[in-house]
């Protein structure tokens, strides 16, 4: 097989992985319901594979005389990961009740490997997706399986939550108390995110309904905002129906960005607001049971992330919790979790990390030539405001089932913002005969695709297709 046939179906494999990943990743009843090979295998360690393959695959291709470097996001994900992988081990150190982690099953393990799938994901869709029309593909299928999602739980979750709430109220029990025993049992109750309550599921809501929002906001083509505004409709159902008030709270956050992202002083005062809440929180008073559980669980991760400066140990602060206060629960906040887990560096990682992906978004959508690349940089920026608001109230992120569609989408705003100043060198001789690609300084570099220059497609070749549905 000839380099040019090579390269061309390797693309087609590459853009079906994500999109299959897409599809099954999140619905973990499917995942469940697929028998496991030996030694534990299932369908998530055999795309983590096929990742690994596919990143190894174009080394063995003639290699491009320019130098390649890693975008800074790659950097600090990667940080982050080895810092993970790291703290799964001196973690059973400070936490005695746990071994370590031998087993390819145990859940430390499980939960790194759900992370560097995700991480994985990013770096294929960011390396190897080329082209428009091969994300547009990969869009189409998120938009099916979401709506797929949305109506299962429209057929068989959502009438069960109205029947839990005509349930009557016992007697001798008080109208708040059955309130909140209402709400317990529908955050509780399960359906294709198995693994997810009701929280979960409305971030995944939120992420998917976010990002086609300002997918949408540039890319005129007629049919697919048709579809999405459909969709963003009944994901918007999904989210009120949850109960989450996180999902809404970061949802209005996410569209405020999108609206006023010119203002950055209105920003800044914002992002200082929802970061102070849990301090505000705890000047509150008649907070109901969800609310004052979450400001306990706060000071705790803080006290614990003071006390043990590497952290107490990936996924152990469950643990720790249930040693102290006799119950074994979460942070309900993923950045304080990370610092209580992982110490003040982990912390540190993550949120760099989530401003950095904002930025990267915004980015394309100031450079991007198309209105589909605009639309994707808004699409991804607003995504991640979604994210950071969200995350502050619980972990909505490390889960492969959540983060496999937001690493995803970067991953292809990333491939944009290549591809844009690829088109951007081709214009400018003298600047491409020195070397190098700065897109910008704060991200470093962006990586030099491997790929001879004669091989490559029109990066924009679906710009001239005009209003015409995706492929």
């Amino acid at each position: 097989m000839d380099t040019g046939a090579r390269v061309r179906t390797f693309r087609r494999v590459t853009w079906a992985l994500l999109a299959l990943a897409l599809a099954l990743l999140p619905d973990q009843a499917l995942m469940d319901a697929i028998p496991k090979g030996p030694y534990g295998l299932n369908v998530q360690n055999v795309l983590f594979a096929l990742f690994i393959v596919a990143l190894i695959e174009p080394f063995a291709w003639p290699p491009d005389p320019r130098r390649r470097e890693w975008p800074r996001i790659g950097r600090i994900f990667a940080l982050y990961l080895a810092l993970a992988f790291l703290a799964t081990w001196y973690g059973f150190l400070i936490t005695p009740m746990v071994g370590p982690p031998l087993a390819t099953e145990d859940f430390r393990i499980e939960s790194w490997r759900d992370e560097a799938t995700c991480a994985l994901a990013f770096v294929v869709a960011a390396r190897c997706v080329r082209s428009e029309s091969q994300m547009k593909k990969v869009l189409v299928v998120l938009l099916v399986a979401s709506a797929y999602f949305i109506h299962y739980y429209l057929v068989r979750y959502y009438p069960e939550v109205e029947r839990i709430r005509l349930l009557p109220m016992p007697p001798g029990v008080r109208e708040a108390e059955w309130a909140d025993s209402q709400k317990w049992m529908i955050k509780k109750m399960g359906g294709v995110f198995t693994t997810l309550n009701s929280n979960g599921m409305a971030a995944y809501y939120l992420y998917v309904a976010v990002f086609f929002t300002g997918l949408c906001w540039h890319w005129r083509s007629v049919v697919f905002r048709l579809l999405v505004a459909t969709l963003i409709v009944f994901l918007g159902m999904g989210i009120f129906y949850s109960l989450s008030r996180g999902a809404l709270v970061a949802a209005a956050a996410a569209i405020g960005y999108g609206i006023f992202h010119r203002r950055k002083w209105l920003v800044r005062v914002a992002a200082v607001g929802f970061v102070a809440i849990p301090i505000l929180a705890g000047r509150l008073e008649s907070l109901d049971g969800s609310a004052a559980t979450r400001l306990d669980l706060w000071n705790h991760a803080v006290k614990l992330g003071l006390r043990y400066p590497m952290g107490v140990g990936y996924r152990l602060f469950h643990l720790h919790h249930r040693l102290k206060y006799g119950l074994k629960l979460d942070t309900h906040n993923f950045f304080l979790r990370s610092w209580a887990e992982l110490g003040p560096l982990g912390a540190i990682l993550v949120i760099a990390l989530v401003l950095a992906c904002i930025r990267l978004g915004w980015l394309l959508h100031v450079r991007g030539r198309t209105d589909f690349a605009r639309g994707m940089g808004r699409g991804c920026s607003m995504m991640w405001v979604a994210i950071f608001v969200a995350n502050l109230f619980g972990d909505r992120l490390s889960q492969v089932n959540l983060g496999i569609v937001a690493w995803t989408i970067t991953g292809m705003t990333m491939s944009l913002l290549i591809m844009d100043e690829k088109c951007r060198l081709s214009e400018l001789p003298v600047a491409a005969e020195a070397g190098g690609v700065p897109v910008f300084a704060r991200f470093g570099p962006v990586p030099e695709p491997v790929l001879a220059a004669s091989s490559l497609p029109d990066p924009h070749e679906d710009s001239k297709a005009g209003t015409e549905a995706p492929g």
